[in-house]
């Protein structure tokens, strides 16, 4: 098997809020939800597989650019779905000779760009 990144980790103050927000807009689905103690791995993947997730690490510091892009098929189309759900979007979406991109805001604070290729 090829090394792949399986989990990214983000800082959010709620996790329950922060799994929601991402399944209610992205349709994801939640890989994990597992207490141990006093600590809950709660993670989010776009497809069953779980092969790529976002790990919700419960932190109060939360709020920051996690450098993470979300590939889309338009960045045009897939912001202003996320606009219509109330979904900050802080960099409009731009097109140019390379794809597209966009950021937007999560439930948490934390800013996250989408991204398409060129067509």
């Amino acid at each position: 098997m090829k090394p792949y990144v399986g989990t990214v980790s983000i800082k959010v103050k709620d996790q329950d809020r922060a799994k929601a927000f991402f399944m209610d807009n992205f349709g994801w689905v939640c890989t994990a939800d597992v207490t141990m103690g006093d600590y809950r791995w709660v993670t989010v993947s776009p497809s069953e597989s779980g092969q790529t997730n976002i790990h919700l690490s419960k932190d109060d510091g939360a709020g920051e650019s996690t450098n993470i892009m979300i590939e889309c098929d338009d960045v045009v189309s897939t912001a202003g779905a996320l606009k219509a759900k109330g979904v900050e979007i802080t960099q409009a979406p731009i097109t140019e000779s390379w794809g597209g991109t966009a950021s937007f805001k999560d439930s948490e604070g934390n800013e996250f760009r989408l991204h398409n290729a060129a067509k």
